[in-house]
């Protein structure tokens, strides 16, 4: 069950990984890193935005682009290694 009052960015980027390319997925999922980071750490946008991530299955994503060939991602080990602050 999805949660509601999804935050529009997350639903944006979620929506973006399901119709995307799998070579776009990695570049599409920094997106991610950007929210987190301009979002005040322990607040409470921040933990409800943790939990969409999690409810719209994009650190599932997350584990599946770093089980990739880090060769054939754009941005290579660059993507990779911002792709796991996320995690």
């Amino acid at each position: 069950m999805k949660p509601t009052g999804t935050d529009p960015r997350i639903l944006s980027i979620a929506a973006e990984v399901a119709k995307s390319p799998e070579q776009n997925v990695p570049v599409i999922l920094l997106k991610l890193k950007e929210i987190i980071n301009i979002t005040p750490l322990g607040s409470s946008e921040l933990k409800k935005i943790k939990q969409d991530i999690y409810c719209y299955d994009l650190i599932q994503y997350c584990l599946l682009v770093l089980s990739q060939d880090y060769s054939r991602i754009q941005g290579g080990w660059t993507t990779i290694s911002q792709l796991t602050q996320i995690l």
